[in-house]
Order: C-alpha cells, then sequence, then structure tokens
C-alpha cells in the first residue's frame, strides 16, 4: 500500500509540474492575446496562427496529464478528493479549449468567448489548487 501511496504522490506531483510548465510555455502568447485585446489591437493573421497553434500543443499536452490522472488508481483516503481532482481538471481543460477556439487567424480573436474561458480556467486553476493541497494533507496526517 505505501508503494501505492508513493506512486500516486510522486504521479500528482510530476503532472502538476506539467500544467505548470506547460502554461508558463504558453503564457508570453497568451499575454500577446490578451494586450491585443485590452488595446483592441489587431494581430495578423500569422500571429494569431502563431497564438493559436502554441494554445493547440498545451490543449494536446494538458489532455495528456488528463489521461493520465485519469488512469490513476489513488488510494483509499483519497478516492473522493480524486474525483474532484478529475472534474476540476476537466474544467480547467474545458476552459482552455473554449480559449484555443476563441482564436482563428482569419477572424480575430472572440473577445467574449476568450473572456469567458479564462474566467473559467481561472476559476478552475483556484479549485486545482484546493483539492491538490486536499489530497496532500490527508497524507501527512
Amino acid at each position: 500500500m505505501q508503494q501505492n501511496t508513493a506512486y500516486y504522490l510522486r504521479t500528482i506531483n510530476e503532472l502538476v509540474q506539467t500544467t505548470e510548465k506547460t502554461g508558463d510555455t504558453m503564457n508570453p502568447f497568451y499575454q500577446e492575446a490578451r494586450s491585443a485585446l485590452d488595446e483592441k489591437a489587431t494581430l495578423s493573421a500569422e500571429k494569431l496562427a502563431e497564438i493559436k497553434e502554441h494554445f493547440a500543443q498545451g490543449v494536446a499536452d494538458y489532455q495528456a496529464v488528463m489521461k493520465k490522472i485519469r488512469g490513476l488508481r489513488p488510494p483509499a483516503k483519497v478516492m473522493g478528493n480524486h474525483q474532484k481532482l478529475v472534474n476540476v481538471y476537466q474544467e480547467y481543460l474545458a476552459g482552455c479549449e473554449e480559449m484555443l477556439t476563441a482564436i482563428d487567424p482569419e477572424k480575430g480573436i472572440d473577445g467574449t468567448a476568450f473572456n469567458a474561458s479564462e474566467a473559467k480556467q481561472d476559476a478552475a486553476s483556484e479549485q486545482l489548487g484546493k483539492v491538490i493541497s486536499r489530497i496532500t494533507r490527508l497524507f501527512v496526517r
């Protein structure tokens, strides 16, 4: 059982690190899109295609993390929190997918959809932190 617990915690830690690294990689492209929206500027089709390409790679990375989270067998004492983790990560992923679709190289950025997806990601991100903390605390008791 200890081996399963150690494996579970190590895997969750790796998945959190992968998620953070992916977010850090995408952040400069997000900042460009956010600035363009805030300043009511128009980005070229090439720049939008570049942003969309990076977002698509990020979404693919997040989908891989989601698959691993779903495939984990949590220790009994965290089963409920693990299911919350699955649900919250799915919500985060959905927000990322929505942001991806808000960017169209030909039409520009759909500001309403972009802002809504950003709010969804922010809320899910906050919940992710809480769930990860709960899971971790259950093992240090």
